[in-house]
């Protein structure tokens, strides 16, 4: 049987591929997964920028197609009689089947439009839970709210993260095929074996509202003799309260800023943490906790942040309710209390080898993305 072809949409990710200094957010991370595994079962590219390949350097994971100028296609109305006739040329030209799209924005009309006039399907992945509730209202532009709920309406199906995305879309959208599927994990060459002297809590992402600097903050404050590694910088177009916070982390004796740390140094970065530390107000599936889990350091995050339950059915860390409960999760684990630490090692790399497999994960996701469009 012939497998359909598939086009994702995804501007950073040929900084990714080339271990760039630049703020790639989740979608990349996890794109790399799905490519891992879409490889062996069908064709997939990635349209992306013109300039691209060239900037991804010599590789072989990626097939970028180089669909648009990124100079003189994008931006206003350049969008309408410019980009989205590049896009459905390139749909057509490289006789791609599926269009996916990734990231409430513009953006998810924008490809939808271009597929629909090019005679491809358009699905639309969920990765974050605030692009199915009310709250994508406060994050967009009003012409992007609109537009992306326009996106939505022309979907032909949704791949969502959780179950909370399913539920909020099937409400909205009960006659658009859905299914869910977790995201894969691409492993990285990561230390043999984890250091017997762990002495920091690791903390690790693009710096944005969504992350809750604040509350991170208010944690190092409140545990001065905890030393706390922050890895990552600021997002393109970070909020102005994020920023202060930034430069107020900084200024903490106990928190060691180490920079914008490249993908091939996450590993190392995690395997000599005691834990990861989530403050994130909202998720959809995070990547780093598969980076962590990948290399047996457990998570601790909130009850907000537990995709799935899968932190707490699967005693994968801690899962907390408020400063005060995270507070004693940190000083806990620190103290290697309530936990075997090579038993819940084994455990934390024997999860994701189970479920986060970058194969099986995309033979699910093909099955299934199959089913849904009948194809």
């Amino acid at each position: 049987m012939t497998r359909p072809s598939i086009a994702f949409a995804e501007d950073s990710l040929p900084y990714l591929v080339d271990d760039a200094d630049y703020p790639t957010g989740g979608w990349a991370v996890e794109l790399l997964g799905w490519l891992e595994g879409l490889s062996q079962l069908n064709r997939t590219v990635v349209l992306t920028w013109d300039g691209a390949n060239k900037t991804a350097g010599q590789q072989k994971q990626v097939e970028f197609i180089e669909a648009w100028n990124a100079q003189l296609d994008r931006g206003g109305f350049r969008h309408f009689y410019r980009f989205m006739p590049a896009v459905s040329r390139t749909l057509r030209k490289q006789n791609i089947d599926i269009m996916i799209q990734a990231c409430a924005g513009m953006a998810t009309f924008v490809y939808a439009w271009a597929a629909r006039r090019a005679g491809k399907k358009f699905v639309y992945r969920v990765v974050n839970d605030v692009d199915v509730d009310k709250r994508i209202k406060t994050r967009l532009k009003p012409y992007e709210y609109y537009t992306y709920q326009l996106g939505l309406r022309m979907a032909d199906a949704f791949i969502c993260q959780n179950d909370y995305q399913a539920t909020q879309l099937k409400q909205r959208f009960p006659d658009t095929p859905q299914f869910t599927i977790h995201n894969p994990y691409k492993a990285l060459a990561s230390p043999e074996t984890r250091q017997q002297d762990r002495p920091y809590i690791a903390w690790l992402g693009v710096f944005s509202q969504q992350k809750n600097l604040p509350l991170l903050i208010k944690l190092a404050s409140r545990t001065p003799n905890v030393l706390y590694k922050v890895a990552g910088m600021p997002a393109k177009h970070t909020d102005a309260e994020t920023l202060a916070a930034f430069e107020t982390l900084k200024t903490l004796e106990n928190v060691d800023y180490v920079g914008y740390t490249k993908r091939t140094e996450v590993p190392t970065f995690l395997n000599n943490a005691t834990a990861l530390l989530n403050t994130s107000h909202y998720e959809g599936f995070s990547n780093t906790f598969l980076e962590a889990l990948a290399v047996g350091t457990p998570i601790i995050t909130s009850v907000g942040v537990d995709p799935d339950n899968i932190v707490v059915d699967n005693n994968l860390g801690f899962v907390v309710d408020g400063a005060d409960a995270y507070v004693e999760a940190i000083n806990t684990v620190l103290a290697g209390q309530g936990m075997s630490g090579e038993d819940l090692t084994r455990r934390c790399q024997q999860f994701v080898r189970d479920h986060h497999s970058p194969q099986t994960q995309a033979e699910k996701f093909l099955t299934q993305l199959e089913n849904a469009l009948e194809l």
